[in-house]
């Protein structure tokens, strides 16, 4: 019987120790904004965007008011509305997307549209391509980066799979990845995985030419296909310039899929939660034990075998002796 009793605590022991689980509970994100956030928190920062013409920003905090339920002053909202008018807005548009079409170079949503629009119609790849190529070619220091990326850019854009749209979210990716280095958003991390993927994307063969169909022949976009799926993950769930605003939180990988996270739950808001929170917004949670059936069963058993034990024990030295 004590044999038995062993063998049944021995076994539910390690039932147990087979069925532990643990739970990760999410940081309450909402909780930790509102510790943080309040109206002057909001105003403060809205008017200095207005006074440094970062209206991205502007438009970030009030969507934040506005998921936090903070209802702004009369004063700030003049400011906003006053910005927003109608021949501002269209100046500020027209300088913003001409900039970003002919440099390259993004500071707003509308510049970044211009940036990507020069890239889509193979303009701005051929810029960089152009003006990085000619450096290489001629032995003085160029941008390898961003040569790289326009090699992609020009060769994706020769491929017959842009004519489907399969190689449009790549495209995206070489765009929104080429104005994060130049806007100074990209870490210096995850500049150096992306140049690791992309030079082996690229045969050296492709920088002998600048004609783009002989370009497409030696790219191959398979090492940064996922790493530019995500990156266009996060842009579907935000915008393009939230995206290349949310990269100067990414190291790796792992900082990138918790971002592409993060978006799917606070969506046009996920820039807010990042630039107040930091990379706070990204620390796991906390774990937690999870009790599950299987680890129950086995602690009964466990809880079973030394009852038994128990008995059996009192049974044989107490009522044994009577028995004598």
């Amino acid at each position: 019987m004590f044999i038995f009793l062993a063998m049944l605590a021995s076994v539910s022991i390690w039932w147990s120790m087979q069925h532990i689980r643990y739970r990760t509970v999410p940081p309450d994100i909402n909780a930790a904004l509102r510790a943080k956030v309040d109206r002057h928190y909001l105003e403060h920062h809205i008017a200095d965007a207005i006074k440094t013409e970062r209206f991205d920003d502007v438009k970030m905090y009030v969507d934040l008011a506005k998921m936090l339920d903070i209802n702004l002053s009369s004063t700030i909202r003049e400011q906003i509305q006053n910005e927003n008018s109608r021949l501002k807005r269209y100046w500020r548009t027209l300088r913003e997307f001409g900039s970003g079409f002919l440099t390259g170079k993004a500071d707003s949503a509308v510049g970044l549209g211009g940036s990507i629009a020069s890239d889509m119609t193979l303009y701005g790849d051929l810029r960089d391509l152009k003006r990085e190529g000619t450096k290489y070619h001629e032995g003085k220091p160029y941008d390898k980066f961003i040569l790289e990326l326009s090699l992609v850019g020009v060769g994706l854009s020769a491929s017959q799979l842009l004519s489907v749209g399969v190689s449009t979210p790549l495209k995206v990716g070489t765009s929104v990845i080429k104005a994060a280095k130049r806007s100074g958003t990209l870490t210096k991390p995850f500049t150096k995985l992306i140049s690791k993927r992309l030079s082996k994307s690229i045969d050296t063969k492709a920088l002998k030419s600048f004609n783009p169909k002989v370009i497409a022949k030696h790219i191959n976009p398979a090492p940064i296909k996922g790493l530019f799926k995500e990156i266009n993950a996060i842009r579907k769930e935000t915008s393009t310039a939230d995206t290349l605003a949310l990269l100067r939180y990414v190291d790796d990988t792992n900082d990138l899929r918790k971002i592409g996270k993060l978006s799917k739950r606070y969506k046009g808001n996920t820039k807010g939660v990042m630039k107040v929170l930091g990379k706070g917004a990204l620390r796991a949670g906390k774990t937690v034990f999870k009790l599950t059936k299987e680890f129950i069963v086995g602690i009964v058993g466990v809880v079973l075998s030394v009852l038994g034990f128990v008995v059996l024990m009192i049974r044989t030295f107490f009522f044994g002796k009577k028995k004598k």
